[in-house]
């Protein structure tokens, strides 16, 4: 966890110095030496990947769908991995997401899509670690290609969907003008009756379907 957090360190220097160019620092000096370290960094976390954490999804005795609401100071802050799919709407918090070789910020409104048995985990910026901190808010999703029978998304209706978690596989970002519409449907499925899980659900997948840019995983 030392390297992922010096990398998540550094990668906040890349960021500020790269895209908002509002500090000055010692690498603009030392941009060679600077980039040299921050790939053997990188090198350093994909090493070490192996050692994330099993996590294991408690089942619903009332649903195949998990739905799963995390509130508190800051997200859980261990690399893990599971065998589902993850499709998680933030309402509250700021920080970074690292899944599998990937970092990108996430912040309220956000949705993702997390690939089955990929490592990965929600760092929160380090004010949400403070007594001080507003707290975080985030609707989970967790199900398998299974969770419904293993021919369930291969009938025609639902073909483009199955297609949809295949390209899927190994993590998305949601973008575009129908990302908040999707994070609404996610957070509203906390209050859901298990009778309409699934219909909100295929509505969900299918909402995201239509969205046409997707941030892909270069673990594919």
């Amino acid at each position: 966890m030392i390297f992922l957090s010096l990398r998540i360190f550094l990668h906040d220097i890349v960021l500020q110095k790269y895209y908002n160019r509002n500090i000055s620092i010692k690498a603009n000096i030392l941009d060679i030496k600077f980039g040299v370290f921050y790939v053997f960094v990188n090198i350093m976390v994909d090493s070490i990947q192996i050692h994330a954490i099993p996590f294991k999804i408690p089942k619903s005795q009332q649903s195949s769908l998990r739905v799963q609401i995390d509130k508190g100071p800051h997200f859980y802050d261990h690399l893990h991995y599971h065998p589902e799919f993850q499709i998680t709407a933030i309402k509250k918090g700021e920080g970074i997401l690292y899944h599998g070789n990937d970092m990108v910020r996430f912040k309220p409104g956000d949705v993702f899509i997390l690939g089955s048995n990929i490592p990965h985990l929600m760092k929160s910026s380090k004010n949400y670690f403070s007594s001080k901190s507003g707290g975080v808010y985030s609707v989970s999703l967790f199900f398998n290609r299974n969770t419904f029978g293993k021919q369930f998304f291969n009938i025609p209706e639902l073909t483009n969907i199955g297609s949809l978690l295949q390209n899927c596989k190994r993590g998305i970002s949601l973008s575009g003008g129908l990302r908040k519409e999707v994070n609404d449907q996610i957070l509203k499925m906390s209050h859901v009756r298990e009778e309409e899980l699934i219909i909100r659900f295929l509505k969900i997948l299918s909402t995201i379907r239509k969205i046409g840019e997707f941030y892909k995983s270069d673990n594919q």
